[in-house]
Parts: C-alpha cells; structure tokens; sequence
C-alpha cells in the first residue's frame, strides 16, 4: 500500500511521548478505512460491521451505547460501541477486525492501521498477519493454511520497536518457535491490560523457550523440562555461540522474573511491585536477547 502523508502530517511535530488513548479522531479515521479489509466486496464496510457486531455480541453479552440516545454518533449499534468503548474494548475491537470472515486483506489491513497509529502518536502497533501452509501429515490431499492473527502490543520508544521487538517477532514467526512466540504476544498482552507481573513471567517463558528451540535445532544436550534461564544460558556459552562475559547480562531476564515477576521464586513479599516500564523493559530486553543469539548461532 502506497504511503503518503499530506502537508500538515508531514510537518506536524511528533510529541516527546506517545499517547495510549485511542482518539476519536484514531477511531473515525479506521473507520472510514475499513474497505482495506475486503476490496472483492461491493460494501466490506457494511460486511464487516455486520460480522463484527455479532462477534462482539457473543464476546460482551450487548454493546456499549451513549446514555442518551441524541448523543449517538451512528445508527450503527457497533459504530457507537466503538466510540463508546474504553481503551482496552477498543483495542478489542480492532483485533477482532481481523478474525471476521470477511477480513480477506489481512497484511493490507495491518499496513493501514500501524500507519494510523503512527500518524496519530499512538503507543500501539500490530503484529504482522501469517498465514503458514500446513502439508497434509499423510502426505496426501490438500495443504491447509493456518494464520496467526495480528495482536496489539504496546510501545513506549519507537526505535526499540522497529530495531528489537519488530525483528523479533519476525524470527519467532517460523514454526520452529511457536512456542516462544505465543509467550512472548501473551507477555505483551499482559502488559496491554495492567498485569505487569504476569507479563515478565512470560517474557522469561518466552525466552527460555526460545533457547530451547535454539538448543534442539543445533543439537545441543539439554533437560527440557528442568534446564531454566541461567542452565539455559550456560549451554549456549559452552558451544561458543557468544563470549563467556555475556553471561551476565543474558542471565539478567531470569534475575528480573525471580525479583518481580509472578513467578514463585520471587517469594511471598516482592520488595518492589512492577510497573508498567518494567514489563516494557522486560520485553523489550527480552527481544534484543533473541535477535542477539539469532545472529550468533546462525554465524556458528
């Protein structure tokens, strides 16, 4: 999808901070986009809606709705829960977007709402859209696809995002790690609604799966189920992927989840309570670690 921003965008001065409040302004704009989601339909605005305000029914029980009925901004029911919605039902219903049937431009449809984030200073973007073709196991008959949908994560510094976590989540989107990848969007999630403990945890989850994946490709000896962050670490040291002085500093994720993740090491009375910059922190170490041994095991 072509990119162009009229004058006033390009010239607009980017705040020193950006903004977790989905906008009137964001939303009304992803609303008048929403044919990027279908262009072999007549109406995919319309298509989409429908879908979107039976999914959302089921997910919420009814919609949000303005108190009085003259401050309704649309005759549309799902129109007026979006404007109506907090932040976080917001971001809900952007993700769910993409799981109605009549979303068939699911990469297009990404492009279009980061480049909304982006021209709004929003602190969100979305994962990228992956469709994997699954041969048949018996080697006969039609391959299925399997998508990963987009999932919004947080960020509060956009170079970290495009020089981190971005290539991050590309080398965690090949099958070898699934795993890894499902933790690691969980963590993001986690962060996304307030649960910051939660999301160091699997940050660390995430990390430690990675080293595992990393491990069994290369062949390297190692318990699956006791072998954890520094056990983990050790074997990628003693098959000289990267300098024994790394060690400290690629053992710091798992010293961060003992100290104030949810996890039981940390013991009954955590002396400090995490906060949002600490999950960010974490996660956003966390993707650096992984690009970093990516690099160094694929040059062993």
């Amino acid at each position: 999808m072509a990119k162009h921003r009229l004058f006033s965008k390009r010239n607009q001065q980017r705040p020193a901070n950006l903004s977790t409040e989905i906008t009137d302004d964001f939303k009304s704009r992803l609303l008048h986009g929403l044919d990027v989601f279908n262009r072999s339909i007549i109406s995919p605005a319309d298509e989409l809606l429908n879908e979107l305000d039976i999914f959302l029914r089921k997910e919420y029980g009814t919609l949000n709705a303005s108190s009085y009925a003259a401050a309704s901004i649309s005759d549309i029911p799902v129109v007026n829960h979006f404007f109506c919605s907090d932040r976080a039902q917001s971001l809900d219903f952007i993700e769910a977007l993409f799981l109605q049937r009549t979303c068939t431009e699911g990469p297009a449809a990404v492009e279009y709402i980061n480049n909304l984030f982006d021209e709004c200073f929003l602190a969100y973007r979305l994962t990228d859209y992956i469709e994997n073709i699954v041969p048949n196991g018996a080697g006969r008959g039609h391959s299925t696809i399997e998508t990963e949908y987009p999932t919004i994560i947080p960020i509060s510094d956009e170079v970290v995002y495009e020089s981190a976590v971005k290539p991050a989540l590309t080398i965690l989107s090949s099958d070898h790690y699934a795993t890894a990848n499902s933790e690691l969007l969980d963590a993001f999630g986690d962060c996304k609604t307030g649960h910051y403990d939660d999301s160091i945890t699997k940050s660390c989850s995430a990390y430690e799966s990675y080293i595992k994946s990393v491990c069994a490709i290369k062949g390297l000896s190692f318990d699956p189920q006791r072998d954890a962050c520094s056990r983990l670490v050790k074997h990628l040291i003693e098959a000289e992927y990267l300098p024994s002085w790394y060690t400290p500093c690629l053992e710091s994720v798992g010293t961060i989840r003992n100290k104030i993740g949810s996890a039981h090491g940390r013991g009954p009375a955590p002396t400090e309570v995490p906060s949002r910059y600490h999950a960010e922190h974490m996660f956003n170490l966390v993707c650096s670690h992984i690009q970093l041994i990516n690099e160094a095991h694929n040059e062993a």
